[in-house]
């Protein structure tokens, strides 16, 4: 994490805001890419294997998985999926 972020509070802020800016539905994903974490974000029913990634943790943020919980507050949500 530190190698690759700088921290793991850096990959956290890198992990929401690909949630966060994910239009419409999908996914952010901690992935491994030519031997280097990244964090991404997919459309839909996309994840990384699309891209030559290996993806290591996704979160979903289509509106149905934090509705109840956080209403329309998808950067709460994701935060609390990363502490």
């Amino acid at each position: 994490m530190n190698s690759d972020f700088g921290s793991v509070e850096q990959f956290k802020e890198a992990f929401i805001q690909a949630g966060t800016t994910q239009f419409g539905s999908g996914w952010a994903w901690l992935a491994i890419d030519n031997g280097k974490l990244v964090v991404t974000k997919s459309p839909n029913a996309s994840n990384p294997l699309v891209d030559g990634m290996k993806p290591i943790l996704g979160c979903d943020v289509w509106e149905h998985s934090y509705y109840i919980d956080y209403r329309n507050k998808r950067p709460d949500y994701l935060k609390a999926f990363s502490r």
